[in-house]
């Protein structure tokens, strides 16, 4: 995974006939977005590999949520293209179908959407005695675990995570580190934005560079 003309990081699995192969999952073309406030960052380019990760960093206001929506496909860019080779997902704590749902109507949301039992993220997240409660009612913490527990859906290799610990104390903090630590062991990737500092080596997409 690199950033063209800086810091590319593309790992090489195999030769063929003078083929390169890589274990490239994604591919960020010349990607210029907008939103209400103007054209947010220009040409963006950035390939995403197996085992890598990628932190988005940037000024407030710079795109980096706006970024993650175009590589998942919730936000339409005004020019550029993202070629995905294989499923991702999109998550922030922020993020929802509705306040008034409870946990567990949420929960229920996602078994039917994935079609995956997420009653093992409710045992790893600790989040048995919130069912009952309506996601409004949720602290800040409560809700990042929660939103978390999606990363169970294993049939997603690109994570793309929007300030991920944000609010989570540090016994959570080690929990999504052991599982992002594992996805990656199974060659999986990861694009954040976050203000944390992360035990990864992360080569960094600086979108203040982009205006």
């Amino acid at each position: 995974m690199g950033q063209r003309g800086l810091n590319p990081h593309v790992m090489v699995i195999g030769k063929k006939k003078g083929v390169v192969v890589t274990s490239e999952l994604m591919d960020v073309q010349a990607l210029t977005c907008a939103f209400d406030s103007g054209v947010l960052f220009r040409n963006v380019s950035f390939s995403v590999s197996a085992s890598q990760i990628c932190h988005v960093i940037g000024p407030n206001g710079s795109g980096k949520t706006t970024l993650l929506k175009c590589l998942a496909g919730l936000h339409s860019p005004i020019s550029g293209q993202v070629i995905k080779k294989t499923r991702c997902q999109f998550i922030s704590c922020s993020a929802w179908q509705s306040e008034s749902l409870t946990v567990q109507q949420t929960i229920n949301f996602w078994e039917n959407y994935y079609q995956q039992d997420f009653q093992p993220a409710v045992q790893e997240f600790d989040l048995q005695k919130l069912m009952l409660m309506k996601m409004g009612d949720l602290s800040q913490g409560q809700k990042q675990r929660l939103a978390l527990g999606r990363l169970i859906n294993e049939k997603n290799n690109v994570w793309l995570l929007d300030e991920p610990t944000l609010s989570l104390d540090k016994k959570w903090v080690d929990q999504f580190y052991s599982k992002m630590k594992n996805h990656l062991h199974k060659g999986g990737a990861v694009v954040i934005v976050s203000h944390d500092s992360f035990p990864f080596e992360m080569p960094e997409i600086n979108l203040g560079a982009y205006k």
